[in-house]
């Protein structure tokens, strides 16, 4: 057999070989979609991993935790939080179950976890990847890939098949080897959730990445506040709007929005909007002149809370974004001189603050 046909073979849905359950069904029209990955078992530190474009790599295996427990490729959990290398998780609710594929890092640095939902499974999670990863979950609908960010990921009973609803927190999701029905926002998009949590803040002197604080009478804390204090400015009261840049490591930075972590990274400007917020924003070398000490946003509460990266509320794209790439690893063999370029995917986008619901082709 030649072509994507000799896949199929091995069935859409897990069975109860080992093969089977580190195996994800390609997404029609998709080549380059991740397939299976083989445990070779004189080399458990490795993993062989094939695509459906024929690409085959030696990767890194990477440990996979469930509720702190290791937890073997293949097996099939359900609820609590599945945990990855670098950070990355999937938060699962109670009913819903997914086995676990596979968790490895590519030649080009890039780290892949895997998991998907069982043939007409109902599942409900919140998948989050940080350090650049990408967090694939793979349904019977379709798939949904999520990098640098977060997203709510649900396969949900349709009128006459099943549905896959994703919403997007922040980076960038795709949706794969299914057809958008609709888009819009809702429940699963940050508008109306509530964010709490501390964060380490930079705030810089570019125009671009400057620490803004709004209050409700209409006055502002700025960096030049901050800076002007030399670091003994300490404020604890409401907020409408925070504008700011964080730093730091992700055991300094816990923010979270509706009990899942919103992951923050360092260089990229985040606003916090909400009509009902609150805040302690002060130096841990207050007092002592320093204006180079660590400023801290700790204590958020916020009620009906929108946050998104840059200045400007996400804006939903009305169509289909079939050239979107998320990455792209390039594959050499210098004895044959040649090169294989792969792209990750090619889906349709979902921007933050958004969801779509999708059916299979």
């Amino acid at each position: 057999m030649d072509g994507p046909r000799v896949f199929a073979n091995l069935g859409p849905t897990a069975g109860t070989d080992e093969i089977n359950k580190t195996y994800v069904m390609p997404n029609d029209g998709d080549p380059n979609s991740y397939v299976l990955s083989l445990e070779p078992p004189q080399d458990p530190e490795h993993v062989v991993v094939l695509f459906a474009d024929w690409t085959v790599e030696v990767a890194d295996k990477l440990p996979i935790q469930h509720n702190d427990a290791p937890v073997t490729p293949g097996s099939t959990v359900q609820g609590g939080i599945i945990t990855f290398a670098g950070g990355s998780a999937v938060y699962l609710s109670q009913t819903s179950s997914v086995t676990v594929v596979q968790s490895f890092i590519t030649k080009d640095g890039t780290p892949y976890h895997v998991v998907k939902v069982e043939h007409s499974g109902t599942a409900d999670m919140t998948a989050v990847s940080a350090d650049a990863s990408i967090v694939v979950v793979s349904t019977s609908t379709g798939t949904a890939l999520v990098r640098t960010g977060a997203a709510d990921v649900q396969q949900i009973p349709g009128s006459s098949d099943l549905q896959l609803k994703v919403g997007a927190y922040s980076g960038e999701t795709l949706i794969t080897g299914a057809q958008i029905l609709e888009r819009g926002e809702g429940s699963a998009s940050p508008s109306g959730s509530e964010a709490a949590g501390v964060v380490n803040v930079n705030p810089t002197n570019g125009n671009d990445f400057e620490f803004q604080l709004n209050k409700p009478d209409g006055s502002v804390i700025t960096r030049d506040d901050l800076m002007a204090s030399g670091g003994t400015l300490d404020y604890r009261g409401p907020a409408t709007q925070v504008r700011f840049k964080p730093k730091g490591n992700g055991n300094q930075n816990s923010l979270q929005l509706n009990g899942q972590p919103y992951p923050l990274q360092n260089g990229t400007l985040y606003t916090l909007s909400s009509d009902n917020m609150t805040l302690h924003l002060y130096n841990d070398k207050g007092g002592r002149g320093n204006a180079m000490g660590r400023w801290w946003m700790d204590e958020i509460t916020a009620t009906n809370a929108v946050i998104y990266e840059g200045d400007q509320p996400p804006v939903v794209d009305p169509g289909l974004n079939t050239g979107y790439t998320v990455g792209t690893v390039i594959l050499k063999n210098d004895a044959l001189n040649c090169s294989v370029t792969r792209t990750l995917s090619r889906g349709a986008s979902v921007q933050p603050g958004w969801w779509a619901l999708a059916v299979k082709w």
